[in-house]
């Protein structure tokens, strides 16, 4: 199984969340969904050398979330859901996955035994529209999603 397949069901559960919030939006700001086939949403880390990685939507206000799976137990998923509401979605990951880069195993700071292998990016395109980056994260941290583990919670809280 490729790390496209491993997360799909992330992804579609991600997506049914965003579908839900742009119910809130009138159609010209709605937010784009997440496909496995785009690279501005997604992007494969595991294994990958740091100076080549190509992040999605690197320079786009949004919210990002990092897929991780434990390390030895492999159908234990984990996800940190993070946003970029005053600087680029790639700013953010660069903190995150900075500190691993010597090794290239991308480690989730909080638990250790989890392996970062995907990103995955909502940006928002919208000019002035990046606020929307909060609301977001909080509505897919507040809602939930069925099997996986939520690293944050909403207001930084562990």
């Amino acid at each position: 199984m490729n790390i496209a397949e491993k997360y799909s069901d992330i992804v579609r559960q991600i997506n049914v969340h965003i579908n839900s919030f742009n119910a809130f939006l009138v159609d010209e700001y709605k937010i784009k969904i997440i496909s496995t086939d785009d690279p501005s949403t997604f992007s494969e880390i595991v294994n990958g050398d740091f100076d080549k990685q190509r992040w999605p939507s690197g320079s786009n206000y949004g919210v990002y979330i990092l897929c991780e799976c434990h390390e030895f137990e492999n159908t234990n998923f984990g996800i940190y859901i993070g946003k970029s509401s005053l600087q680029g979605i790639g700013d953010r990951l660069w903190r995150h996955l900075n500190p691993y880069r010597k090794d290239g195993v991308y480690r989730n700071p909080s638990n250790e035994s989890f392996i970062i292998e995907a990103v995955l990016a909502i940006p928002i395109i919208i000019p002035k529209m990046h606020c929307f980056a909060s609301a977001l994260e909080e509505y897919i941290i507040k809602n939930s999603l069925v099997g996986v583990h939520v690293f944050n919670k909403v207001g930084n809280k562990k």
